[in-house]
C-alpha cells in the first residue's frame, strides 16, 4: 500500500500543481479583466468631466439653442 502509495505520488503531485496554476491563472485574468473594467469607468468618468468643462467654456446653459452657441464660437474667435 505505501508502495503504491509513493509510486503515484508524482503524478498526485502533479495533477494538484496543475490545478492550482489553473486556478491561479484564472484568478490573475479576473483581475487583469477587473482592471480593464475599471480603466473603462474611469474612461469614461474623464470623458464626462471633459464633456462637461467643454459646455462651461462654451457657456451652454440648460436650453441654449444652437445658434446662439455658434454666435459664441465666433464671437470667441473674433476676440482672439
Amino acid at each position: 500500500m505505501l508502495e503504491n502509495a509513493l509510486d503515484s505520488f508524482p503524478e498526485t503531485l502533479h495533477a494538484a500543481v496543475s490545478s492550482w496554476e489553473i486556478r491561479l491563472g484564472a484568478c490573475s485574468y479576473k483581475k487583469k479583466n477587473g482592471r480593464r473594467r475599471e480603466d473603462g469607468e474611469r474612461e469614461k468618468e474623464e470623458k464626462a468631466k471633459e464633456r462637461e468643462r467643454e459646455r462651461e467654456r462654451e457657456g451652454k446653459e440648460e436650453g441654449e439653442g444652437r445658434k446662439d452657441k455658434i454666435k459664441r464660437r465666433k464671437e470667441r474667435k473674433e476676440e482672439k
